[in-house]
C-alpha cells in the first residue's frame, strides 16, 4: 500500500504528496479549489514560456540601418511575386498589420489582411483619403465596381440590359403614371438595378427609356371616400417613382376609352398631358419624349348606342380636343418629336395621322439656350433656316387642326356607311364590300393612313387560336351570308396585323426625312 501523504495516479505509480495533504480527506470543494490553483498555476507558466519565445524572435529580427528607411521599402525589395508565405517575415508584413508586443508581455491581436495586402498582384483601390491628398477623382473609373460586366463594351451592356428590363407590351398606368395594374404588371427582375450606382443609372435609362407607358383614362372619381381605400389595399406596391424617374421615360401613350367618352375625364386627359411639360409636372428634370400616342375612338353619338346628346351626328372627342380645352396648348408646350394620333372607329378600324415636330422641338431648344447663353448654338444659311420656319409652321397647324382632322375622319366614314346601306337594301347575294369600301376611300385621305384591325382585347392572341375558334364554328351553305363573310375578313385582317406587329417588335419603328408626313 502507498502512503496516505501520496495520491495513486490512474497509471501505475505513486504521485508527489500534495503539500502533505490526504486529499482523499478532503471534501468535494476543497479538491476543486486545489485543482484550480494547479491549473492557474499551469496556465501562467505557459504565458511565460510564450512571451519569453515572441522575445526571442524579436530579437533575431534585422531592423532597417536608417530611420528614413520606413517600412515600405523593404517589402518593395524581398517579397517575392507568390502569395504570402507560410512563416512570412517580420519585414514582409506590413506596419498596421505587425504584432505588437507589450512591456507586460500582452500581444496585440492582428486583425485580417484585405485583399489586396493578401494577394500583391491585386491593386489596392483608392480611398478617401487618397482623393484628399491629391489624387484626381476623375481618373477613378466607377464602372469598376461592376466586376467583368463593366469591362464589357458599352453597347454590349446595354443589350444585356434590354434583355432583362424591356418589356415587349405597353405598361399599363393609371393614376397619374403613378401605378402599374397587379394583373397586367410586366414581369421584370429588377434585380440587377441594386448591385451598384453605375448599373443602377444605365438600368433606369433602359426601363423607363425603351419601355412605353400606356395611360388609359379611366381612373376611379378622386372625390369618392372609398377610392383611397382601394388603392392602398390593391395597389400596395404597383407604385411607379415616376416624379423621379419620369424625365427618362421616351415612349407614352395615353388611350380614351370609348366607353368613357361621355364622362368627366378631360381633366384627367390634360392632367396626363401636363405630367411632361417642363415647369409644370413634378419632374426632377425636363422630359424629353420621342413618341407620343394618342388612341382616341373615331366615333359620334350614333355609334354609341344612345349614350351621351341626343344629336346622332355629334362628336364626343372633339371636347377633348377641341375649343374650349388646353390639350393642343399643352401639346406644343412638350418637348416631343413625334405625335401620332390613332383613330379606331366603331369596327375596329385604326387610321394613324403623324405630326413631326422635330424642327419645332430644335427650335425650342434652340431658343432656350440663346435665353440662358445670349448665344446661338448653330449658325444656319438662310436657306436652311427658312425650310426649318416652314417645317415649324406646318407642324404647328397639323396641331391646330386636329380636331377638324377628327371630325372630318368621322363624318367621312358616317356618309360612306349611308351611301353603301342605301344601294345594297335588300341585296345579301353579292359579298358585303362595306369594310373595304371605307377602308379605301378613309385611307385616301391625305392626312390619315390606314393601320389596320385593332384586337378586340388587349390580352395577346395567336393567330392559330383565331382559326382554331373558326375551324370548331358550325357553318352550313345557307348561313354563309354577310355576318359570316364578314366575320372571316376580319379574321383575316387580324392575323395580317399580328403577323406584322410581330416583325416590328414593341415599338412602331422610327420614322426618317425620307418618310412622308404629309
Amino acid at each position: 500500500m502507498a502512503p496516505s501523504n501520496y495520491k495513486l495516479s490512474r497509471r501505475s505509480g505513486p504521485r508527489e504528496p500534495l503539500g502533505g495533504i490526504d486529499v482523499h480527506r478532503l471534501s468535494t470543494r476543497q479538491r476543486q479549489a486545489i485543482a484550480a490553483e494547479e491549473a492557474e498555476r499551469k496556465r501562467q507558466l505557459r504565458q511565460e514560456e510564450k512571451i519569453r519565445r515572441h522575445r526571442e524572435e524579436a530579437a533575431m529580427v534585422e531592423l532597417p540601418t536608417h530611420p528614413d528607411d520606413g517600412p515600405l521599402i523593404i517589402p518593395a525589395t524581398q517579397r517575392s511575386s507568390s502569395k504570402r508565405p507560410a512563416n512570412a517575415a517580420y519585414d514582409d508584413t506590413p506596419l498596421s498589420k505587425r504584432q505588437k508586443i507589450g512591456a507586460d508581455g500582452y500581444v496585440k491581436e492582428v486583425p485580417e489582411l484585405f485583399i489586396w495586402e493578401d494577394d500583391p498582384s491585386l491593386e489596392q483601390p483608392p480611398t478617401s483619403s487618397m482623393i484628399g491628398s491629391g489624387l484626381d477623382a476623375k481618373k477613378i473609373d466607377p464602372v469598376a465596381a461592376m466586376g467583368l460586366l463593366g469591362k464589357l463594351p458599352v453597347e454590349i451592356r446595354d443589350d444585356i440590359l434590354r434583355y432583362i428590363l424591356q418589356w415587349k407590351k405597353d405598361i399599363a398606368v393609371l393614376n397619374g403614371w403613378s401605378l402599374v395594374y397587379p394583373r397586367t404588371r410586366p414581369k421584370l427582375d429588377l434585380g440587377i438595378t441594386y448591385t451598384c450606382k453605375a448599373l443602377h443609372a444605365q438600368s433606369m435609362k433602359i426601363l423607363y427609356g425603351e419601355n412605353r407607358f400606356a395611360y388609359n383614362i379611366r381612373d376611379p372619381a378622386s372625390h369618392v371616400s372609398e377610392t383611397h381605400e382601394i388603392f392602398e389595399r390593391v395597389f400596395k406596391g404597383m407604385k411607379i417613382p415616376i416624379d423621379k424617374y419620369g424625365h427618362l421615360v421616351k415612349h407614352l401613350k395615353i388611350t380614351v376609352d370609348p366607353s368613357r367618352i361621355h364622362t368627366k375625364t378631360k381633366a384627367n386627359f390634360t392632367k396626363a398631358l401636363a405630367k411632361f411639360i417642363p415647369g409644370q409636372g413634378d419632374l426632377a428634370e425636363p422630359a424629353h419624349i420621342q413618341t407620343l400616342t394618342l388612341d382616341l375612338p373615331a366615333v359620334n353619338s350614333q355609334d354609341t348606342k344612345g349614350f351621351g346628346p341626343l344629336d346622332p351626328h355629334h362628336i364626343p372627342i372633339v371636347n377633348y380636343i377641341g375649343h374650349g380645352t388646353k390639350v393642343r396648348q399643352a401639346l406644343r408646350l412638350l418637348n416631343v418629336h413625334f405625335i401620332r394620333v390613332t383613330a379606331t372607329d366603331k369596327n375596329k378600324h385604326v387610321f394613324q395621322h403623324t405630326i413631326d415636330l422635330r424642327s419645332y422641338y430644335k427650335k425650342k431648344q434652340e431658343t432656350q439656350a440663346l435665353k440662358e447663353t445670349g448665344e446661338k448654338r448653330v449658325q444656319d444659311c438662310e436657306s436652311a433656316r427658312r425650310i426649318r420656319d416652314e417645317r415649324v409652321h406646318r407642324s404647328l397647324a397639323k396641331i391646330h387642326d386636329l380636331p377638324l382632322r377628327l371630325r372630318e375622319l368621322i363624318e367621312r366614314r358616317s356618309s360612306i356607311i349611308n351611301n353603301n346601306n342605301n344601294n345594297t337594301d335588300g341585296d345579301d347575294s353579292e359579298d358585303n364590300t362595306e369594310d373595304d369600301t371605307v377602308v379605301n376611300k378613309l385611307g385616301a385621305l391625305p392626312q390619315w393612313k390606314f393601320m389596320g384591325i385593332k384586337p378586340l382585347r388587349t390580352r395577346s392572341i395567336t393567330p392559330e387560336e383565331i382559326y382554331m375558334r373558326e375551324a370548331f364554328v358550325p357553318t352550313a351553305p345557307h348561313t354563309e351570308g354577310r355576318k359570316a363573310r364578314k366575320h372571316k375578313a376580319m379574321v383575316r385582317r387580324a392575323h395580317d396585323l399580328f403577323e406584322r406587329s410581330d416583325d416590328e417588335g414593341p415599338f412602331p419603328p422610327e420614322m426618317t426625312d425620307e418618310e412622308g408626313f404629309e
